[in-house]
């Protein structure tokens, strides 16, 4: 997921993308931090976004950041700075 690295856990893999799959969902540094308490066990449990659930696979390193991409790069830019990014 263009150059996002994870402190914890793991980050998206290119299949997940596909529908189907189970939903999975990458959290920042800080959501982890303010509303996990930054407890490593979060990786693997199911948290609801929107009323569905997701599995966590893992927590953003901290000054790692989504850069911005031109629409012609990706189907879909990626807003800078989610905060839960998300892939059914």
């Amino acid at each position: 997921m263009l150059g996002v690295q994870a402190a914890l856990g793991r980050t998206f893999r290119p299949d997940e993308e596909e529908p189907g799959k189970e939903r999975v969902v990458l959290l920042t540094d800080g959501l982890w931090r303010r509303r996990y308490g930054a407890d490593p066990a979060i990786v693997g449990q199911s948290l609801r976004v929107d009323g569905q659930p997701f599995t966590v696979i893992g927590v953003r390193r901290r000054r790692s950041r989504a850069r911005r991409v031109r629409r012609s790069d990706t189907p879909s830019a990626l807003v800078q700075e989610c905060k839960v990014p998300v892939f059914r």
